[in-house]
């Protein structure tokens, strides 16, 4: 499995004999959690993000059935791949698990090597995914969100606040005389100051809820929701003042290089799903405007 990542189970298990066993097997490679209700493995999978849940049938409170029903219906638990176990031998059962989205199936009383196999398959299908994510949804350079990912995310929040009524917030920024900067300093100088600026990016917005990504060439965007104009002023002023005082060291050679971005600002109140082209399309005339009016500003 990858280096330095330490993948997270849940178990959903009310007898305590099995989840003994099952927390000794599993714990010394995983970050294990144990819940004993469908209640709480569906509070659970929501807040603890596991990559894997297994989950016995027989619950105190209800079937895991519809526990495994439920978290198959929800959009943040969907993906989450699910193990059935139980001490029921019944191919009835295991088809029924099988046809409602659970991955695989083990049956009551544990063999600990079993267990830890099956796992270990589905955990490295897991691992196999998030790669193959990061090679379609991010960007290679910077390791930003790449232009397919904010697209994603956006229609996503923008359906979202359309839902809730509340607001959504979008930053535009572009390295001023980035183009200068290549043809002066060599096009691996360049890859390091876009570099540089995604850490600013990634250091200023630390909210998991903003998403940063590179937009493209030297332009970035930063989707920010539930945000009003006040606050996102706020943001895009840090980011462009903190680029604008950062240093990066020259390849090779003494001295450092500086460079300053041009920033859009826009916020919105969405009322129709057709709206979103035209908010984009503001933020794109901002940031023109920003250029226009002498390049390293935040205009609203």
């Amino acid at each position: 499995m990858e280096s330095g990542t330490i993948y997270k189970i849940l178990i959903v298990e009310d007898g305590k004999v099995s989840q003994k066993v099952l927390v000794d097997t599993l714990q010394e490679t995983y970050n294990v959690r144990v819940v004993s209700t469908g209640k709480e493995a569906i509070q659970m999978a929501k807040q603890f993000r596991p990559h894997l849940i297994l989950l016995d049938i027989i619950l105190p409170d209800t079937s895991g059935f519809d526990v495994l029903k439920d978290l198959k219906g929800t959009k943040s638990t969907q993906n989450i791949p699910i193990i059935v176990i139980t001490g029921l031998d019944n191919d009835n059962d295991e088809e029924k698990a099988l046809c409602l989205g659970a991955v695989d199936y083990v049956r009551k009383p544990f063999n600990k090597v079993l267990v830890n196999a099956r796992v270990r398959i589905h955990i490295k299908i897991v691992e196999q995914l998030l790669t193959i994510e990061k090679l379609s949804f991010y960007d290679a350079l910077t390791d930003l969100a790449n232009r397919r990912k904010f697209d994603y995310h956006m229609e996503y929040e923008w359906q979202r606040a359309l839902r809730k009524k509340t607001t959504i917030g979008l930053l535009l920024m572009d390295l001023d005389n980035f183009k200068n900067y290549n043809d002066t300093y060599g096009h691996r100088q360049g890859d390091a100051m876009l570099k540089a600026v995604a850490g600013v990016l990634k250091k200023t917005l630390n909210q998991t809820t903003i998403l940063p990504c590179r937009w493209g060439g030297e332009e970035f965007a930063v989707l920010v929701p539930e945000t009003s104009l006040e606050k996102l002023s706020l943001i895009a002023e840090n980011i462009r003042s903190t680029i604008e005082t950062m240093e990066v060291p020259r390849n090779n050679a003494n001295g450092i290089t500086r460079i300053t971005a041009s920033i859009s600002a826009i916020s919105a109140n969405p009322y129709q799903r057709g709206q979103l082209e035209g908010f984009i399309e503001s933020a794109d005339r901002l940031l023109y405007q920003a250029k226009k009016e002498g390049r390293n500003r935040v205009c609203l």
